[in-house]
């Protein structure tokens, strides 16, 4: 009877000092987000290789964002991309493009228009000179 006592004392002794020193709660806010709000950026650099590279974006109220971006070096490659990302639409981009490796191949929402490299481009990254990877790791089972 006496051990009851003991334990119920100790036991309120301990819930009221856990209340008394418990730490604030900071209040819980919703999640509010407002409507999007429309703007505007854009950079143009140039590094110190004669690489061009460059941004242009704009959102509008509605939360639709259109923009392009891409780069130029000095060698003349290229890639410029125009993209929107609508509520109606989703995401879709055109990618203009010399690069060596690339394809006119379109995934997804992406429409590729690809043109040769430069000339020697190329040949720079085919050339005999350069190891190839042995076959063994290419070959098909």
């Amino acid at each position: 009877m006496i051990l009851k006592l003991v334990i119920v004392v100790l036991l309120g002794f301990g819930t009221s000092w856990a209340q008394r020193y418990r730490r604030p709660v900071a209040p819980v806010r919703p999640n509010v987000i407002g409507s999007p709000e429309p703007y505007e950026f854009s950079y143009n650099s140039q590094d110190e290789f004669g690489t061009n590279l460059y941004k242009e974006e704009r959102g509008d109220s509605s939360g639709n964002v259109y923009g392009k971006y891409g780069y130029k070096d000095a060698q003349g490659l290229y890639r410029h991309v125009e993209y929107t990302a609508t509520n109606q639409n989703g995401y879709q981009a055109s990618v203009q493009s010399n690069e060596p490796g690339t394809s006119n191949d379109n995934p997804a929402d992406v429409t590729m228009i690809v043109e040769p490299p430069p000339p020697g481009i190329q040949n720079k990254y085919t050339r005999p000179g350069i190891r190839q990877p042995p076959q063994r790791y290419f070959r098909n089972p």
